[in-house]
């Protein structure tokens, strides 16, 4: 019987070395990892992709001899397992989503 097998389906885990600080996520420590209701990732997902939605909608004047190709946004999971922008110190990007404008005329080259 593997550690995988004990892993509840509901949760999303992550590596620790330690517990995270009591109230900052639910008790589900297993050996190392921490698990987070996977609700409340999905939900995390359902917020970032909504806020990075609207700051790329936002109209911008750019020179007539430039286009905007990608948009590229570095996520990263706190220590609380919270998707989240990178804004602080001690958060590495773990990932990353990529926005390519859609080309209204239909040229794929550039």
């Amino acid at each position: 019987m593997s550690e995988n097998d004990n892993r509840d389906p509901g949760y999303v885990y992550f590596i620790s070395e330690a517990p995270p600080q009591a109230g900052t996520t639910q008790e589900h420590f297993l050996g190392g990892l921490f698990g987070r209701p996977k609700e409340a990732v999905q939900q995390d997902w359902r917020d970032v992709i909504g806020k990075a939605s609207e700051i790329i909608s936002a109209k911008v004047n750019l020179p007539d001899d430039f286009t905007l190709d990608e948009i590229d946004f570095q996520l990263g999971f706190s220590a609380q397992g919270q998707l989240a922008f990178i804004a602080q110190a001690g958060v590495t990007a773990s990932v990353t989503i990529m926005f390519k404008r859609k080309d209204a005329a239909g040229d794929a080259g550039h």
